[in-house]
């Protein structure tokens, strides 16, 4: 894939992310909000690469941390979906079979665990655990989400003919 076509993807899928975090959003009786961004930042961390897939999260997040009013959580969602970004794309490329959508289940969790960290240092331990259930489920839907996609995607022959590409 060239220096264009990373770019092009990169940019799309920050639009995307940040649609699907910013406006496609059910609020969280904690006051926080469920939102399937993820599933967008796990997709282009495979189909682009890890570090693009990071890029994508840090600025489709950041974007939507801003204007939700969560300008606090700005540096946390930087660590927290870039890491969940590298953790789903280098494990989805450098294992095979099944055991390649560990990355994708393993990313979001650890997703969690840096929010949780996060609700920790900036309000308190009750907030952490308050909102620890509500994130987990986050997780299981942008898991789900991003597998169905990627079991889709890797079926047509459009994505292999990409894949041959890189």
């Amino acid at each position: 894939m060239n220096k264009t076509h990373r770019i092009v993807l990169s940019a799309l899928f920050i639009g995307l992310t940040f649609i699907f975090t910013y406006f496609v959003r059910i609020p969280f009786p904690t006051g926080g909000y469920f939102n399937v961004g993820d599933a967008f930042i796990i997709i282009s961390a495979i189909l682009i690469d890890p570090f693009a897939g990071m890029l994508v999260g840090a600025v489709a997040g950041t974007f939507s941390d801003l204007l939700s009013g969560y300008a606090l959580f700005i540096p946390f969602t930087i660590v927290a979906k870039g890491l969940e970004a590298l953790i789903a794309g280098l494990i989805y490329h450098k294992l095979r079979n099944v055991f390649r959508y560990s990355g994708v289940i393993l990313g979001p969790i650890v997703m969690v665990l840096v929010y949780s960290f996060s609700y920790y240092v900036l309000l308190d331990i009750s907030a952490m655990f308050a909102n620890f259930p509500f994130d987990l489920v986050q997780a299981g839907i942008a898991i789900i989400l991003s597998i169905i996609i990627l079991i889709v995607l890797e079926r047509t022959p459009l994505l292999r003919r990409f894949k041959a590409r890189k």
